[in-house]
C-alpha cells in the first residue's frame, strides 16, 4: 500500500505507476485512485521540483499520495502547488513538526468539555469518523483554559497522527488505501452572532492549519441540525467551492439520519447523533474513548516525554 517513493531519479512513464489508477477524464479527482494524463504530467513536474530545489527532508515520509493531496489542493496549478508546499515545508522546519509527539496538551480533558471533539470508529468505506459538537463550543472559556499557540500545537499532533497512525491502520484493516476522514459537524441552534468574536478566531485557527498544511484530508462532510441562516449562508459560499469540494459536503436539517446511515453503520454512530454507540468502557462516552483500528480497545493511549507523564488519546 505504500507509494512510490521519492528518490534521486523520478520515473516519468505511466507504467512505472501501477499503484495510480489512470482515467480518461477531465474531471478526474486526481488521486491515485482517479487520475488522468495532465494531471499525472503536472504531479511528474512537481516531484522534480522537490528534488532540483532540496524541498523534501524525508523521502520516505512524503510519497506520491501525500504529494498528490496539494497537487489537488491547488488544481494541478504547478506554481500555485510549489508556493504552497514550500511554505508547508517553511513551516514544517520552523515549527518543529518532526518532534510534535513530544507536545503534551495537558489540558485536553477540561478543553473537551467546552469544545467536544474527536475521532470516532469509520464509516462503511473504512475512513476514521471526526467529529466536531460545534453547537456546543465555548470559545470564551476554551481560551481560559488554553492559547491559541497550544492549540495549533495539539491539532498540528492530531494531524500528523491521522496521517501516519489512523489512515494506516484503517488501510490495513480495510486492505486499501485510506487517506480521508469522514467529518462529522452539529451546528444545531448556530446563528451569526455565534460565528463572531473568539468563535471566529478558533474555527479560522483550526480550518488554516487544515487547509494549508494538512489539504484534501476530508472525503465526506456532514453538516447536521442546520437552520435556515446556513442554508442561505452556504448558498452564498458555495460558489467559491471546486466541484469536487462541494460533491464532498451533505447539508442536513434534523431528519439527517437516513442520509447518515448510506455511509455510517448505527453501531459506529455515537447515541447523542441518533446511533446506537454508547462506548461505556470510556468515562464521558464515545469522544472520550478514540476507538477504531488505530486503537480497538479504545482505551486511552498512554503517551510519555521527557517532561512530562501525562496522557492523551491519538
Amino acid at each position: 500500500m505504500e507509494g512510490n517513493k521519492i528518490g534521486l531519479e523520478i520515473k516519468s512513464d505511466i507504467k512505472d505507476y501501477p499503484h495510480f489508477n489512470f482515467v480518461d477524464d477531465e474531471s478526474a479527482e486526481g488521486s491515485s485512485k482517479e487520475i488522468n494524463q495532465s494531471q499525472f504530467n503536472i504531479f511528474i513536474k512537481f516531484k522534480k521540483a522537490c528534488i532540483n530545489e532540496n524541498l523534501i527532508p524525508n523521502f520516505d515520509y512524503f510519497d506520491d499520495y501525500y504529494l498528490l493531496r496539494f497537487c489537488r489542493a491547488r488544481n494541478f496549478d504547478l506554481e500555485k502547488i510549489l508556493k504552497m508546499f514550500q511554505k508547508f515545508i517553511t513551516w514544517r522546519i520552523e515549527t518543529d513538526v518532526e518532534n510534535i509527539d513530544n507536545f503534551s496538551f495537558k489540558e485536553f480533558d477540561d478543553v473537551l468539555k467546552v469544545y467536544p471533539h474527536g475521532f470516532h470508529k469509520t464509516d462503511k468505506r473504512g475512513n476514521p469518523i471526526y467529529y466536531q459538537l460545534i453547537n456546543k463550543l465555548n470559545a470564551e472559556k476554551l481560551f481560559k483554559i488554553t492559547t491559541p499557540e497550544r492549540l495549533i500545537k495539539y491539532f498540528t499532533q492530531t494531524s500528523e497522527n491521522m496521517m501516519k497512525y489512523r489512515f494506516t491502520a484503517c488501510s490495513k484493516v480495510k486492505g486499501e488505501l485510506i487517506e480521508g476522514s469522514c467529518v462529522i459537524l452539529d451546528i444545531e441552534g448556530i446563528g451569526i452572532t455565534d460565528l463572531l468574536g473568539k468563535t471566529r478566531v478558533f474555527l479560522n485557527l483550526i480550518s488554516k492549519v487544515g487547509q494549508d498544511y494538512y489539504p484534501c484530508n476530508m472525503t465526506k462532510m456532514f453538516l447536521l441540525n442546520t437552520n435556515k441562516f446556513f442554508g442561505l449562508v452556504y448558498n452564498l459560499i458555495k460558489g467559491l467551492l471546486d466541484n469536487r469540494t462541494r460533491k464532498k459536503i451533505e447539508i442536513l436539517g434534523n431528519d439527517y439520519k437516513e442520509k447518515v446511515f448510506e455511509y455510517i453503520e448505527p453501531e459506529n454512530l455515537p447515541t447523542f447523533l441518533g446511533g446506537t454507540c454508547t462506548c461505556p468502557q470510556a468515562p464521558g462516552g464515545c469522544l472520550y474513548c478514540d476507538i477504531g483500528p488505530w486503537n480497538p480497545s479504545g482505551k486511552i493511549i498512554k503517551c510519555k516525554n521527557k517532561d512530562d507523564d501525562s496522557s492523551f488519546n491519538f
